[in-house]
């Protein structure tokens, strides 16, 4: 029985031609998936990047500056305004860098990472503000904090951060980042009403308030 040809006589070159079209349309979109892919990879980890040394930098400041509070609020006659002083500066500077930057990092981890780490995000922030809190009340009111409930706070705050760095990594580990990002809505969580650990003592006269928080 002869063998039927879709095509007649072009039978063969329709085919072949059909097979060129069929592998470029097959290549051009695998290869448009695998540069998307690349470019989103490339951003998430820039993501990644940018957020830990954010955080980093921002967290060293405020230990310095807890350390030195700590000391003075523990022995008042070695008081030290000048190193209080170049102390909080410094951490003043982190701070600007952290929230210059955050608004966009913080929209940029939603649309790569998903609404979960989004808010994650969110409560790291407020960590950092309750704290930056506790620490403002103690530079204008000496005996303000309880340093040792501060400590624990501090030490919970790390756990978070950590954790919210796991995730990260994990979610680029697995490729569910940019448009396999986990897409299930998530409540805001709760933002702290107060800085943590005082004591509502004050050891002198309050000084003027402070903007940095």
């Amino acid at each position: 029985m002869a063998e039927v040809k879709l095509f007649g006589r072009f039978n063969d070159i329709v085919m072949m031609l059909l097979g060129f079209v069929l592998t470029g349309l097959v290549g051009t979109y695998i290869a448009q998936v695998y540069t998307t892919k690349n470019a989103e990879l490339t951003t998430a980890n820039k993501i990644f990047g940018d957020h830990s040394k954010l955080v980093g930098d921002r967290y060293f400041a405020m230990s310095q500056v807890m350390l030195v509070l700590a000391e003075n609020q523990k022995t008042p006659s070695r008081w030290k305004p000048s190193q209080v002083e170049a102390r909080w500066e410094s951490y003043r500077a982190e701070l600007q860098k952290w929230n210059a930057a955050r608004g966009y990092n913080r929209e940029l981890i939603r649309l790569y990472f998903g609404d979960e780490l989004w808010n994650a995000e969110r409560d790291l922030h407020y960590s950092f503000y309750a704290w930056g809190q506790s620490l403002e009340d103690e530079k204008r009111r000496p005996g303000s904090v309880d340093f040792k409930c501060l400590s624990g706070k501090v030490d919970e705050f790390l756990e978070k951060s950590h954790a919210f760095t796991f995730k990260l990594a994990e979610a680029i580990q697995h490729g569910r980042i940019g448009s396999s990002r986990p897409t299930v809505a998530v409540s805001k969580s709760e933002r702290p009403s107060a800085a943590p650990c005082l004591t509502n003592r004050s050891s002198g006269p309050a000084s003027p308030p402070l903007s940095a928080r």
